[in-house]
């Protein structure tokens, strides 16, 4: 096995930068953090610095440890050339296919020979996107959890043409740098965790609108009677409606499940105005929040004339990860009234001025013109 001396990072989001954070905690590694799109970079240092910050006040690291830390990590924002010096690359972008046959076609191209190439992915498997190298050989499966400065586990997933030297090299790596490494030797959907976690999440769903219990109270009997840190609903919080929704659909075109639960329900409160056909601009943040106690932005309108396919309101930690990518469809929009079935994760701004908190709602929504009218299908959960 070859030394490992630069590890390159794709993806500046919440993972990609954490994971780059951890890597160059370890002391072991030079990390270079790749990110195409404008200021995402420039986030994810912060972001990176505000966690350095936190550990040195409460003790659990020097300020001379963090500083050198934040120091290993280079940034760029071209892929290709990035990828040039890396022995060992780890993709963290959008969980999207074609995001990350983009990425791995780019890696065959310009990626060192005898690089190791691993996926974050915590839903598409390594076979999928391994021969767009030209080297399926050398790529597996990487998926750490979030954070990834708190969280101990990464699922290394073989694929059925990883060889046995990837595969070292990819579980050693994870232990040098201060992480916990499984091994599943042949692929499956959602590899351990996720289908686990999957089971618990749709029985839950399950127990909520069959009106056995409410989303509080199923919450509270997986923290009490199972020790989780978090129950079910308050994790898909956590995690991000959108990526749940989006992992479930992703598993049904794979024959391994049904599609996402599509409730319906009473007329509820108007939704935010979206961008009115014919424009090209791309929402905001800003864009984002400013529909009052529901807003959103549209992720796809790739559906049939007038049907939105996926409306979500971005969660704290997510939203600019959301704005940064495929939203300017806005303006394939045509008139009319559609109800469809939709996920959102509302926001509701608090009243004390403090920070706002991510809440989960299935609803149907009726477009109208160039507005939204939302109608509510299972009640908040906190």
């Amino acid at each position: 096995m070859h030394e490992l001396k630069r590890v390159v990072v794709v993806g500046a989001g919440t993972m990609g930068s954490q994971i780059a954070l951890q890597t160059a905690l370890s002391g072991r590694y030079d990390v270079t953090l790749v990110d195409t799109v404008a200021g995402q970079l420039d986030r994810a240092s912060a972001n990176n610095r505000k966690l350095l910050g936190r550990s040195v006040e409460k003790g659990r690291l020097s300020q001379e440890a963090a500083d050198a830390a934040f120091q290993r990590i280079a940034t760029s924002g071209e892929l290709n050339g990035a990828v040039r010096d890396g022995d060992f690359v780890i993709e963290a972008v959008i969980e999207n296919f074609d995001a990350k046959k983009s990425v791995f076609e780019a890696l065959g191209k310009h990626a060192k020979g005898d690089a190791i190439l691993a996926s974050n992915s915590s839903t598409i498997a390594i076979s999928r996107i391994a021969d767009f190298t030209g080297r399926p050989e050398r790529c597996c499966n990487m998926h750490f959890f979030h954070p990834v400065t708190v969280m101990q586990l990464c699922e290394v997933v073989r694929g059925p043409k990883t060889s046995d030297e990837t595969v070292a090299m990819a579980m050693e790596f994870v232990r040098s740098i201060g992480r916990t490494p499984v091994l599943l030797k042949k692929e499956i959907w959602g590899f351990i965790v996720n289908r686990i976690l999957f089971a618990a999440s749709e029985e839950a769903m399950r127990l909520l609108e069959g009106g056995y219990a409410s989303a509080e109270d199923i919450d509270i009997a997986v923290q009490k009677g199972l020790n989780w840190p978090m129950g079910p609903f308050h994790l898909l919080d956590f995690s991000g409606l959108d990526v749940f929704y989006g992992a479930m659909q992703d598993r049904h075109r794979l024959g391994d499940g049904p599609e996402a639960p599509a409730p319906s329900g009473e007329p509820g409160s108007p939704g935010p105005a979206l961008p009115a056909p014919g424009t090209a601009r791309r929402p905001s943040w800003s864009d984002a929040i400013a529909g009052g106690d529901y807003a959103g932005v549209l992720l796809d309108a790739d559906g049939p004339a007038g049907k939105l396919q996926h409306f979500l309101v971005p969660q704290r930690g997510t939203g600019a990860h959301l704005l940064g990518h495929g939203l300017e469809r806005g303006e394939r929009l045509g008139g009319g009234a559609v109800d469809h079935p939709l996920l959102l994760a509302p926001y509701r701004a608090p009243d004390d001025g403090g920070e706002t908190r991510p809440q989960s709602r299935l609803v149907h929504v009726e477009l109208v013109g160039n507005h939204l009218s939302l109608h509510d299908g299972f009640a908040e959960t906190v």
